[in-house]
């Protein structure tokens, strides 16, 4: 009994080898038919530094860590700020709203368009925003809008003429008379103004082309250009008058005064004081009549752009050049 139950024994572990054995090679079978079955052969292992999701991840820590950039939007063409409304403007007579950027609506501030306002980056909300400098170089901004200058550039600016103003003037009477000639070529002639003595400044005899007076406050300015004898009719007779026909060197005019006459010639000799209202106003300055000046220094100068020409009807004259055309303006008198 004892032999036949170990021999019993030794089968049985025999068969449970061989199932063991067969159960090995099933589950190998199995391995060989996945892999062949998801061509495990051929699969590779990915870069894990180059996966899809590890470069969005770096993508977006990166714009994480950047300063944000805000930028505004474009309404109708037009770029407007983040958090900022658009500014428009109610008229007077008129139901619907302005918005300065349509063309079609109608002027905020006439004789201005509207778009005029956002091309310069003025601000139009005020009442009296024509009437404003808003860049501080002395013209409003309906005087810039007139000129076509640019008014938020104080180096852009219209004619500086158009803001001088006159300060003060000074004004001094003078006359000269044609006194007496005591042959050909010697003429003598007397100077008065409220400057000098009650019996005037009275010259040498002198002949054509030769200035006139010798004293110092009047020496180069008066020239003799001719005398010539005329018949004149008076009380219905006539008779020969002699003319004394004279140049004021400074002034640039030319006169004429007759012999021995009550009738000798008057004028006026003036002094302005100019301002210029713009570019921070600077300092006066003092011209007399037919003197060449710069702005916006005032300097006189032989070569100045401007001509203060004369006095006429307590305006001061004054002429200059427009590009090729010949201007002028007046300013008044104090």
């Amino acid at each position: 009994m004892t032999t036949k139950k170990k021999q019993d024994e030794k089968v049985l572990l025999g068969l449970a080898a061989v199932i063991a054995v067969a159960l090995i090679v099933l589950g190998a079978l199995s391995v060989l038919s996945l892999s062949k079955k998801f061509n495990a052969s051929e699969a590779t292992l990915k870069d894990l530094s180059v996966m899809e999701g590890k470069l969005r991840s770096e993508e977006a820590s990166a714009a994480l860590s950047a300063p944000p950039v805000w930028e505004g939007a474009k309404i109708r063409g037009r770029k407007v700020d983040l958090i900022t409304s658009i500014p428009v403007f109610k008229i007077n007579g008129h139901k619907e709203l302005v918005d300065l950027y349509e063309e079609s609506g109608a002027p905020v501030h006439p004789p201005i368009p509207n778009r005029w306002w956002l091309n310069h980056d003025v601000d139009p909300s005020y009442r009296d925003s024509p009437q404003r400098d808003a860049d501080q170089d002395g013209f409003s901004n309906l005087e810039e809008f007139k000129a076509k200058t640019n008014p938020s550039d104080a180096k852009s600016y219209p004619e500086l003429i158009d803001k001088l103003r006159v300060v003060k003037h000074e004004v001094k009477e003078f006359k000269i008379l044609y006194s007496s000639e005591i042959g050909e070529d010697q003429n003598q002639f007397k100077y008065f103004d409220s400057t000098v003595k009650r019996s005037g400044i009275r010259s040498k005899y002198i002949a054509a082309g030769g200035d006139i007076f010798e004293d110092d406050a009047l020496k180069g300015r008066f020239k003799l250009d001719k005398v010539e004898t005329r018949e004149i009719e008076k009380n219905g007779f006539a008779r020969e008058q002699k003319f004394a026909l004279i140049t004021d060197l400074k002034k640039g005019v030319s006169f004429e005064i007759p012999k021995a006459s009550r009738n000798d010639f008057l004028s006026k000799d003036y002094k302005v004081t100019f301002k210029l209202k713009a570019l921070g106003s600077g300092q006066p300055f003092a011209l007399e009549e037919n003197r060449q000046f710069d702005l916006p220094s005032g300097e006189a100068s032989e070569n100045g752009k401007y001509h203060f020409s004369e006095v006429k009807d307590n305006q001061a004259i004054i002429l200059y050049k427009n590009g090729d055309e010949d201007k002028s303006i007046s300013v008044t008198l104090n």
